[in-house]
């Protein structure tokens, strides 16, 4: 093969390459842009957020101190026993509930001190305004990445349920008088870092 054929075959596949890549523009709150506009990701979160999604948080949350404790005891076992994980390698997400009282709000969570109650923060509750976490679909086994067409697909479909949290749940939180009531939450953290657990809520009630 001569130099100039050589160097042909390299600029049609790099510019194959090139044009099998896509960029996906999002908006400031995380919508995907221009997209996809047949799946209505709004929708079908809308109709399953009540009669699926709460539900499956009622009954298969695990209390957040049990948790924790295997966590400190037995990593392995926790993330086995409780944990679900929607890819090889990816995080572990837990499906939680529990009480407490909140110390103070920082940055865009609450710090939450946990029973018996010592005056440090144990789990941190987050009310946003802004939630770019996939933990709430990925704690529930009903939604599936198999079941979509594609991974913009399953996005927006976390996408939504982070609405959800963000315009129904955490709203009955007052930030000017927050500090010292008692909330108890059902939602669902991954675990990153053992030290580091920000629960995203999707039942949350002020006490």
């Amino acid at each position: 093969m001569t130099l100039n054929r050589l160097f042909l075959v390299s600029v049609c596949l790099i510019a194959s390459l090139l044009a099998a890549c896509t960029v996906v523009p999002i908006d400031e709150e995380g919508n995907l842009i221009g997209v996809d506009e047949v799946f209505d990701a709004e929708s079908l979160v809308d109709e399953i957020w009540q009669p699926k999604v709460i539900p499956a948080f009622q009954e298969n949350s695990i209390p957040i101190e049990e948790i924790l404790s295997m966590l400190g005891k037995d990593p392995q076992t926790a993330r086995e026993k409780f944990g679900k994980q929607t890819a090889v390698g990816g995080p572990f997400t837990f499906m939680v509930k529990g009480e407490g009282k909140v110390i103070s709000l920082e940055a865009s969570s609450l710090q939450v001190d946990l029973l018996p109650y010592d005056g440090k923060a144990d789990v941190a509750v987050k009310i946003g305004p802004v939630f770019t976490g996939t933990e709430v679909r990925d704690a529930l086994d009903f939604i599936k990445f198999k079941d979509f067409r594609d991974v913009t697909q399953f996005f927006a479909v976390a996408n939504e349920l982070n609405k959800k949290v963000r315009n129904d749940v955490v709203t009955v939180v007052d930030k000017e008088t927050i500090a010292g009531k008692t909330i108890a939450f059902h939602g669902a953290f991954g675990l990153k870092e053992k030290n580091e657990v920000v629960i995203i809520p999707v039942i949350l009630e002020v006490k």
